[in-house]
């Protein structure tokens, strides 16, 4: 399944640790949430950082700081 989405809406950690929910809104306005285990939020949080120099340098042409492009989020504990 692939998802389109328009805004990041939540992040939250599960009450134990063990995981992550990241909640969207769709292109249609559909909420989704993904929830990721604590393993998988490590190796995304690994693979990120290389995904958005990529991306970053196929749009813009160059390195430019990542952490100025991200907007604010807030952690909430669930």
């Amino acid at each position: 399944m692939e998802i389109d989405t328009q805004a990041l809406t939540t992040c939250k950690v599960a009450p134990d640790g063990g995981a992550i929910s990241l909640g969207f809104v769709d292109t249609t306005g559909n909420p989704a949430t993904i929830r990721l285990s604590l393993n998988q939020v490590g190796a995304l949080a690994m693979t990120l950082p290389g995904l958005i120099d990529r991306a970053l340098q196929a749009r813009f042409g160059t390195k430019a700081c990542a952490m100025q492009l991200a907007p604010k989020m807030t952690l909430h504990a669930n």
